[in-house]
Parts: structure tokens; sequence; C-alpha cells
């Protein structure tokens, strides 16, 4: 398990695979879940009983509702150039899709009218 290292940078590698989280205290929650999990296996522990598993998943939502604020995204993540013309191909997940970039439009446009 390695962090990537950069600025706001919420990667990290599993061996020889990629992964991304949403923020860098998803990232921090998926890396202990995992340097978790690396310990047990190297030590042999036994399948946790149901009850430890209750015990586990009641521990990680209260780890996340203390940190809930700090899971929104505060970086901009939408893309750095408008949408081209040309381009044909538009996935569902991008930020186009869920109107994000009509705000960042509509944004500079209310900036631009201000300013004027």
């Amino acid at each position: 398990v390695a962090e990537k290292v950069g600025i706001n940078c919420s990667c990290f590698t599993v061996e020889k695979h990629d992964f991304s989280s949403r923020t860098l205290s998803e990232r921090k929650l998926w890396l202990r879940a995992i340097s978790n999990i690396k310990v047990k296996l190297a030590n042999a522990a036994p399948s946790p009983s149901a009850s430890e598993l209750r015990y586990f998943r009641e521990a990680i939502k209260e780890h996340l509702d203390e940190i809930r604020a700090t899971l929104q995204c505060k970086v901009r993540t939408d893309a750095l150039l408008p949408p081209s013309p040309n381009n044909t191909f538009q996935s569902e997940l991008t930020p186009f899709a869920a109107g994000l970039w009509a705000k960042v439009a509509s944004d500079r446009s209310k900036s631009a009218a201000t300013a004027a």
C-alpha cells in the first residue's frame, strides 16, 4: 500500500493497482482499512464473528460521522476547459452531465456582468 504524493492527491496504490478516492479523508479511511486487513492476514487471524463484524461496521459508521464535513469535496473537480462541440462522447458521470459546467458558466457570466 502506498500513497501518491501531491497537493490534495486522493490517489493510492495497492500492489500494482492504482485507486482514487473522492477526498483525502476517504483515502485515509481506505488506507486504514487495507492496513487492518493486511495485519489480520499476516497474523493469520481467524475470520471475524457476526458480532465482531457488527462492531467493525459500527466503528466505521462512527468514524464517517466524525469526518463527514471533510468528506465534502472542496477542490474543484470539474473540467479545466469547456466542452468541445466536436466531442461526441459524453460519459454519464462527467461534471457536464451533472450540470456542474452550467453552474461554472453561469458564475462566470455573473462575474463578468458585475465587473462591467
